[in-house]
């Protein structure tokens, strides 16, 4: 190993302890917390967090080599893993084995403990076999509280800290530019001091100017008032009052003139200083961004390793191959990416790649191509595209997976299109691997990447093709600090929104949106997306809310897995804003990343985008109404009723617009057994249903409705694609009152009919 090389690893397991401590320290808190008397759902949460801890430490630890910790960690995963899935019971007795396990970890991630320790690595043994069986559900009860690790005692070295992340090496070149700038921003204080003198002095001078008007006002008042002046004294009185008022006024006149000279010279020093100011700042950020700037070649210097460690495991041929490099970005940037780079080079060789021999069948090179590339989109935003030629991303056992894990009754995932289903692939608990292994299959990781990178204000999107490949792009900012905003205003109350999660910002006239399963919707580029108020999100009162008018201002904000439209009262443009964090006292504040401050003083809140489009899909928001109630052609009494039944979302949701269009009341169910249960909450007056549909059909609601005698009478129109003969005679048979074919369907011929049947 090079000197190099040996500086490296130092610098990594340095990072890695830190990382280690953090870790350790939440889940030791988390444990503690769930001894407590909690409700189910705050167990599950904290459950989910200690899980994610501890599959984020294993990665730690597999990345810099540390095969004891990964190992626990691996034990430990299995039995949060089992508490995930009902499969064991917490007990004080587990705990305290997950308590001892932390201890363990703690002991071993100490500079100063061998890895390679005879006694360790039999304790470890013993430990990871003990946690195996506890996840099986065979608590060991008699567990040593305390298992001995023999400690090499080490003197002090200060080498081990030379490359802690709370420190940074910098050239004494780059300090001598420092301070050089420092320097001369002082010539600027020096200006903007004679410049508050001279402000000072015009204002004393204007001051003056409004005393000597009163002044004269309240003389020449008095004496024309006065009760014992005659006519004589009034006319001599006038005369000479307009002697001194030419006097005064040309007092005032020069007076201005030497204030109006001074103000220009101020305005053109102060114009001169500005410009100064500008450059010299400009230049000292660019330098201090210098200073904080690292290349990505820092970050992926192991990712070659990983991959040939990987590789030879899984007996694959993998060649790497890494493009732009050199590229710099902010440090902390840099730290927050290692995770999610390592855990998607980690999936793309698991579960992308395939082996030599299946790559063959396929036609393909035995050599399977990982490509790592980093580019410059602009002056803010780099792109890393991390991409395999492997067997790409099986679009149906994502599909599959969804609907196993992620029931919502509203959804029909069947019908979710190529680019509406991969996001879910950043679900936790969505993973293809079949087998749980210690690198993937527990379905973590992946979401894990998209919080890590939503944290620094990124995004990830995936593209795939079967047999050719998938890659994953992530656009991250340059730096955190700085970033461009788009402002919004809610409720009368400003609001800086980060412009990476922006889609598009529109005027919608109202009567573009349309009523989805009780949701509001807008289509965009054919896509319908829900569209919320702003307001109801951040729970801002209604009544400070501005009245509606025709159109409507709205911002569609996206994140990885999702994307929603928000109602504002105004948008008024993009700027480059400063963010200012709020701290850890206040960092758990719902929908708030920050604070801006801008130019003119003000400060504004920076809303985090992943909290508002969560929050928004969590509160299911019942339609926001835009009609006013003055609004008598707006509002519409309908008075007849009707129930749709329809699994299709698309066909669901122009049945009921064309229904709605015309003047009738809807209520829109996703299948048949949905409709009937719906039945008896609503006067209906008609029910319309597709046949075809997931737990019951139209066929047997139609049967059902006409043997309960409370909705035997009520008329039901059956519209569906089966058009054989057989079919329609099933549903006269069972006692439909039309059968409408979709092949031949016609709006105003299904008006018709329920004009004729009601």
């Amino acid at each position: 190993m090079t000197k190099q090389d040996e500086q490296f690893l130092k610098m990594l397991l340095e990072t890695f302890r830190m990382e280690a401590d953090e870790a350790i320290g939440n889940i030791s808190n988390d444990l503690l917390e769930l001894e407590k008397d909690l409700p189910a759902e705050k167990h599950v949460e904290i459950i989910e967090a200690i899980f994610r801890n501890f599959h984020s430490l294993k990665g730690a630890a597999r990345s810099v080599n540390l095969q004891k910790i990964e190992k626990i960690c691996q034990s430990a995963e299995s039995v949060f893993s089992g508490l995930k899935k009902k499969e064991i019971k917490i007990t004080s007795d587990l705990l305290d084995l997950i308590i001892q396990s932390t201890d363990i970890i703690k002991e071993l991630v100490k500079p100063e403990v061998s890895d390679h320790h005879n006694l360790l690595s039999k304790k470890v043994n013993e430990f990871s076999e003990i946690l195996d069986q506890a996840a099986k559900g065979h608590v060991k009860k008699e567990v040593k509280k305390e298992i001995p690790i023999q400690e090499v005692k080490q003197e002090f070295n200060a080498e081990k800290y030379a490359h802690s992340e709370t420190t940074i090496r910098i050239p004494i070149e780059v300090i001598d530019s420092l301070m050089f700038q420092v320097e001369e921003l002082r010539s600027v204080k020096l200006t903007e001091k004679e410049l508050i003198f001279e402000i000072g002095n015009i204002k004393n001078e204007i001051s003056l100017i409004k005393n000597n008007i009163i002044k004269f006002k309240e003389k020449n008042r008095n004496k024309l008032t006065s009760e014992h002046s005659s006519i004589t004294e009034v006319e001599q009185f006038s005369k000479t009052h307009i002697e001194n008022a030419n006097k005064f006024i040309e007092t005032c006149h020069t007076q201005l003139n030497s204030i109006s000279n001074k103000v220009m010279v101020v305005s053109s020093t102060a114009e001169h200083n500005y410009r100064a100011a500008e450059s010299q700042i400009e230049n000292l950020t660019l330098s201090m961004k210098k200073v904080i700037m690292m290349p990505f070649s820092t970050l992926l210097q192991n990712i070659p390793m990983i991959v040939r460690d990987l590789s030879r495991e899984q007996n694959k041929q993998i060649e790497l191959k890494v493009k732009g490099d050199n590229i710099e970005t902010d440090r902390r940037i840099l730290n927050e990416l290692k995770d999610p780079i390592i855990h998607l080079i980690r999936n793309c060789i698991d579960h992308g790649i395939e082996p030599p021999e299946i790559r063959k069948q396929k036609s393909k090179p035995a050599h399977s191509a990982l490509n790592i590339t980093i580019s410059q989109i602009n002056s803010t935003t780099a792109e890393i595209m991390i991409s395999d030629d492997g067997a790409g991303i099986d679009l149906e056992k994502i599909r599959s997976l969804v609907k196993q894990n992620i029931a919502n009754p509203n959804v029909n995932y069947d019908n979710l299109t190529y680019k509406e289903i991969l996001p879910y692939v950043f679900h936790s608990g969505i993973s293809t691997k079949q087998v749980v292994t210690n690198i993937s299959g527990r379905g973590l990781g992946m979401a894990i990447v998209r919080e890590k990178i939503e944290k620094i204000g990124g995004t990830i999107n995936i593209d795939t093709k079967k047999d050719e490949g998938t890659s994953f792009r992530i656009n991250i900012p340059f730096n955190l600090a700085s970033f461009h905003g788009v402002e919004v205003v809610v409720a009368g109350q400003n609001y800086m929104i980060p412009t990476t999660y922006v889609d598009r910002v529109i005027s919608l006239h109202k009567n573009k949106i349309v009523s989805l399963e009780n949701r509001q919707a807008i289509e965009i580029d054919g896509t319908i997306v829900s569209l919320v108020p702003l307001a109801d999100i951040l729970e801002i009162s209604k009544s400070k809310q501005n009245a509606v008018t025709e159109q409507i201002p709205v911002i569609v904000l996206h994140t990885t897995v999702s994307r929603i439209a928000f109602i504002v009262d105004n948008i008024l443009g993009e700027q480059e804003i400063m963010v200012k964090h709020m701290g850890n006292q206040l960092a758990s504040v719902r929908n708030i990343l920050g604070a801006t401050i801008l130019g003119n003083g003000k400060i504004e809140p920076v809303l985090n985008v992943s909290d508002l489009l969560s929050f928004a899909e969590k509160k299911s928001l019942i339609s926001y109404s835009i009609m006013h109630e003055s609004n008598e052609n707006l509002i519409s009494k309908k008075e007849v009723n009707i129930l749709i039944a329809e699994d299709s979302i698309t066909s669901r949701m122009m049945l009921k617009n064309i229904l709605e269009s015309a003047g009738y009341n809807v209520v829109a169910a996703v299948d048949g057994l949905d409709a009937y249960e719906q039945l008896p909450l609503g006067n209906f007056d008609l029910v319309i249903s597709d046949v075809d549909m997931p737990r019951m059909s139209g066929f047997t609601l139609t049967e059902k409705i006409r043997k309960d005698h409370r909705f035997q009478n009520i008329p039901l129109i059956l519209v569906t694609s089966l058009d054989s003969k057989e079919d329609r005679e099933r549903g006269i048979d069972a006692g439909a009152s039309a059968y409408v074919v979709k092949k031949s369907f016609d709006q105003s011929n299904l008006l018709e009919i329920i004009k004729k049947i009601l």
